[in-house]
C-alpha cells in the first residue's frame, strides 16, 4: 500500500482516535440522499410494461456537446476525455472568475482529482532518471507517482510560506543528472503536511524564477478554497496560474475537499496544447471522471446552486474547518506549549509538529519509532513526519535513520469530532 494507506491497520484496534488522516467532514457534503429507479427487461430483452417497471428513463440520445446537465442516458454513455461539456463550462467559469490567465491559449480538461492529474502530469514531462522539483516536505502520493516513472525527486528548502525562492534557484544550480530539471511541483495553499501558505509574494517570487529558468510549475491546489483570513472568495490569495504569462503553469483543482472525494471528479487548467495531452492520456486510461459523478456535479452547481448556492456553500466549508482549527490550536496550547512546536496554519486541514525531544531520547537510533510506537499505546495515531520527507534516490537511509531525521508529526483536524480530537491531544500529551 502507499504509505499513508499502510496505517490503516491501526484503525483497527479497539478506543484508537486518529487524526492522521486529511478527511472531509461527511457533515459538509451536500448530499443527503441520492435515489436512483431502475427499468428493468423481460428475458427476451423487451422492456416490461410500465405497472412493472420501476422507472423510465429519457429517450433522448447521449449529447456530450450540450452544456446543459446531462440527461441519464449521457451521464451512462461512454464520454470524451476532455469531460462532459456542462461540467467543463463550470470549471472554465470558475477559472475565469478565480484566476483567468494572462494569456489566451488556455483551456480545462477533467480529470479523476489532484492524484490524477498530477500523475498524467509527470508521466508527460518527466522520463525515466529524471528530476522534479519538490517541496521538501511533500505528500507521499506525489513522492510515489513520481517514483513510477523512475524520476528522482529534488527537494527543495522550505520555511513558514512554503517552497524558499533562492533555494529553488540553488537547487537547479546544483542538479547533476543527465538532464536540466524542468518541472517543479508544489502545494501553495495549506501545504500538506506543513499546512504552509505561500504569500502574495512568495508566489510571484516562485513564478519568477519559473520564468528565469524556464521551468514548468506544477500548481496543486486542493485547499485553495479552505483560506481562513477572509470571509468570501473575495479574500482568497492569487494562485500561480493567474499570474502566469506564457502558459508555464499546470494547475490541478478539485471537489473532493470541498464537495465529496469519493465523487473522484477534478479539473486541470494548462495551456491547450498541454490539455490536449491530457485529453488524449485520458482516453487511453480514465476515459474520464465518473459519468455518474460528473452528472450530479452538473444538476448541483448549474441547475439546484447556480453561483449564489456555490458562494453560499464554500462559505459554510470554510466555516466549518475554521472552527475546528480553532478549537484544535486552543487545545494545544493547553497541552503541548513545551512538547512540541507549531505554527496556526491559515489555510487547510493539518498541523504540523516539531517535537521538542530531550537530547537523551535524540541521540537513540530509533528514536522516532519509539515516539510512534508510544502514540499507538496511549491510543492515539497522527502520521509520522517522515512519511513526508523527500529524499533524492542519492540518498540512501534506513527507515530508523529516515524517521529520526523527521522530528515531526501531522494531526487532521477536519474529520474528529470536537471531543475526540480534545481526548487525541490528551493522549498525544500523555505519549510524549
Amino acid at each position: 500500500p502507499s504509505p499513508l494507506k499502510s496505517l490503516t491497520k491501526y484503525l483497527k484496534l479497539p478506543g484508537l482516535i486518529s487524526l492522521g488522516a486529511g478527511l472531509p467532514h461527511p457533515e459538509t457534503f451536500p448530499f443527503a440522499r441520492l435515489s436512483v429507479e431502475t427499468k428493468e427487461h423481460d428475458v427476451t430483452g423487451r422492456p416490461m410494461p410500465a405497472a412493472t417497471a420501476q422507472a423510465t428513463t429519457s429517450s433522448l440520445p447521449s449529447d456530450f456537446v450540450s452544456d446543459a446537465p446531462p440527461t441519464l442516458n449521457t451521464a451512462l454513455q461512454y464520454g470524451v476525455g476532455r469531460g462532459l461539456a456542462s461540467v467543463r463550462k463550470f470549471f472554465v467559469e470558475e477559472t475565469r472568475r478565480l484566476h483567468l490567465p494572462r494569456y489566451a491559449n488556455w483551456d480545462v480538461v477533467a480529470t479523476c482529482g489532484n492524484t490524477d492529474g498530477f500523475a498524467k502530469a509527470v508521466s508527460l514531462f518527466c522520463d525515466p532518471g529524471d528530476g522534479l522539483l519538490v517541496e521538501e516536505w511533500c505528500y507521499p502520493a506525489a513522492l510515489e507517482a513520481i517514483k513510477q516513472v523512475a524520476a528522482s525527486p529534488c527537494p527543495v528548502r522550505m520555511d513558514d510560506q512554503g517552497m524558499v525562492p533562492e533555494s529553488l534557484r540553488q537547487a537547479v544550480a546544483a542538479w547533476t543528472g543527465a538532464r536540466p530539471l524542468r518541472v517543479i511541483y508544489l502545494v501553495p495553499t495549506g501545504q500538506n503536511p506543513t499546512g504552509a501558505c505561500m504569500s502574495l509574494e512568495r508566489r510571484q517570487a516562485i513564478y519568477d524564477v519559473a520564468r528565469e529558468l524556464d521551468l514548468i510549475i506544477i500548481e496543486d491546489d486542493p485547499y485553495y478554497h479552505l483560506q481562513y483570513d477572509g470571509p468570501s472568495d473575495a479574500a482568497l490569495l492569487p494562485s500561480l496560474l493567474s499570474m502566469d504569462t506564457d502558459g508555464r503553469v499546470i494547475r490541478l483543482e478539485s471537489l473532493s475537499k470541498i464537495l465529496a472525494p469519493g465523487m473522484r471528479l477534478g479539473w486541470l487548467v494548462a495551456a491547450k496544447p498541454i490539455t490536449d495531452l491530457v485529453q488524449y492520456y485520458n482516453e487511453i486510461t480514465t476515459q474520464q471522471p465518473s459519468g455518474w459523478s460528473q452528472a450530479i456535479a452538473a444538476h448541483l452547481l448549474l441547475d439546484s446552486w447556480g453561483q449564489a448556492g456555490w458562494q453560499r456553500h464554500l462559505a459554510s466549508v470554510r466555516e466549518n474547518y475554521r472552527s475546528k482549527r480553532d478549537s484544535l490550536q486552543t487545545i494545544c496550547e493547553r497541552e503541548l506549549t513545551g512538547l512540541c512546536e507549531w505554527t496556526l496554519p491559515s489555510s487547510g486541514m493539518f498541523f504540523w509538529f516539531r517535537l521538542n525531544l530531550p537530547a537523551s531520547l535524540k541521540s537513540q537510533p530509533g528514536h522516532m519509532q519509539r515516539v510512534f510506537d508510544r502514540c499507538i499505546k496511549h491510543g492515539v495515531l497522527l502520521v509520522p513526519g517522515s512519511q513526508f520527507l523527500a529524499l533524492p534516490d542519492s540518498v540512501a537511509l534506513s527507515p530508523d535513520e529516515k524517521a529520526d531525521s523527521a522530528p515531526y508529526l501531522r494531526a487532521g483536524f477536519s474529520y474528529e469530532t470536537a471531543d475526540k480530537v480534545e481526548e487525541a491531544i490528551l493522549r498525544l500529551r500523555k505519549a510524549l
